[in-house]
């Protein structure tokens, strides 16, 4: 994908997620003002491995509003020429019809990978959204169904036309009512520059990598552009009751923003034991017996749904866990510096998703309800039983159809 495209998709999508929109997007209606072109499938250019039909073998599927609909089976959909006069932000709806399963659909511009969504199987037209992405000004192609997507997959109408953008404002507020007075100054500082700036980060390496040299990347940067990035990112991963060692985090923590004036970003890839059935509390495991992946993956006997229950084994884990993370936090926040804190990240994995995807990480894998408790059990063991007050919480979730079923907020 190309950079400029690249950069603001991702933008926008961070600006949907914070406004709560997820996945491939139901629309209601067209905002007319908005619209550039708008047309029957059929009567655009259909490419290589795609039809106009009016039936799917002896199957018909009525509803559709022309003469016919644009059928793509293992591949193939349709362009469209667009001659715009600014760059701007842009969407692309179409009304389809998944008959043969959710499957995932790519678009294009001018032969670039610019959206990939999942549309779900229906038994009626439904419009949807590939999403908002920039375009600059001038002739390009854009192309439903690109080279990628996994057809069977039946096209009636195309849409083209400007975002409709959700207002770029955040609330200042952080969520931790006590949050202290830098935490709040940085809260304010990012909600500021929210559609307005790029804030630019890099994440250090961890564990091992690099020989342990935690400044390769940012050597790197300063040598190639002058410049260092304004967020470093961080994991406290190697502070952990099994195989944990002090790998000096915490002091590069404070030392990025009190001597750099850096901007930090921290999360947590937490392990645990893989045969946590035969695991003594308090022992020592060497770190190729643990895993931070979901148990289907490693085959650990960690059960995180028992994190929930307070006389478990696993709440004793994390519990000491949390002790061991919270103590290097309250040095950090001893320190003044506030971190945009990432913990128990990327939950959802491919939960949901293919008819049989499962989360990447333990903390997801027993699915959302179990999810949500458990970052609101450490939210709480965080800011009230240790009281850490510099962290601006950070929920790190998808655009996919389902993705809100994993927000543990309000």
């Amino acid at each position: 994908m190309k950079g400029w495209n690249r950069r603001l998709t991702a933008a926008v999508s961070a600006a949907a997620v914070a406004g709560g929109v997820l996945g491939a997007l139901p629309v209601t209606a067209a905002d007319q003002d908005l619209v550039i072109l708008q047309s029957e499938a059929e009567a655009l250019t259909v490419t290589t491995g795609a039809q106009v039909a009016t039936k799917v073998y002896n199957d018909e599927y009525p509803g559709y509003s022309g003469e016919g609909f644009v059928w793509a089976q293992g591949s193939g959909g349709v362009k469209i020429d667009v001659d715009l006069k600014e760059g701007a932000m842009y969407e692309v709806r179409t009304r389809c019809l998944s008959y043969l399963g959710d499957r995932l659909q790519d678009l294009a511009v001018d032969g670039e990978k610019t959206a990939e969504i999942n549309i779900a199987k229906t038994d009626t037209w439904t419009e949807v959204s590939f999403g908002y992405f920039f375009i600059p000004a001038g002739k390009h192609t854009i192309e439903v169904g690109s080279t990628g997507s996994w057809g069977y997959i039946l096209y009636d109408t195309v849409t083209f036309g400007y975002a409709k953008m959700p207002e770029m404002k955040i609330d200042p507020v952080p969520c931790d009512p006590k949050a202290n007075a830098e935490t709040r100054s940085l809260m304010k500082f990012l909600t500021d520059n929210y559609g307005k700036q790029v804030i630019s980060g890099q994440q250090e390496i961890y564990g091992s990598g690099h020989d342990g040299n935690y400044e390769y990347e940012f050597d790197y940067l300063k040598d190639t552009t002058g410049k260092l990035p304004a967020v470093r990112g961080f994991d406290f991963m190697n502070y952990n009751p099994l195989y944990g060692w002090d790998d000096n985090t915490t002091e590069r923590v404070i030392e990025w923003c009190k001597e750099r004036n850096g901007i930090a970003t921290a999360s947590w890839h937490l392990n645990v034991p893989i045969d946590f059935a035969n695991y003594t509390l308090g022992d020592a495991v060497d770190w190729q017996k643990c895993s931070y992946k979901n148990y289907q993956a490693s085959n650990s006997t960690f059960n995180t749904a028992n994190i929930l229950k307070k006389d478990s084994k696993e709440r004793q884990y994390f519990d000491e866990a949390v002790k061991m993370l919270a103590e290097q936090l309250q040095r950090v926040q001893d320190a003044g510096v506030p971190i945009i804190f990432r913990p128990l990240h990327e939950a959802q994995g491919n939960y949901g998703r293919y008819g049989d995807g499962t989360a990447w990480f333990w903390w997801g894998d027993r699915g959302p309800e179990v999810f949500k408790e458990l970052w609101k059990l450490l939210y709480s063991e965080l800011t009230e039983t240790y009281g850490l007050h510099n962290l601006i919480w950070e929920l790190n979730l998808y655009e996919m159809d389902n993705s809100i079923e994993w927000y543990p907020g309000a």
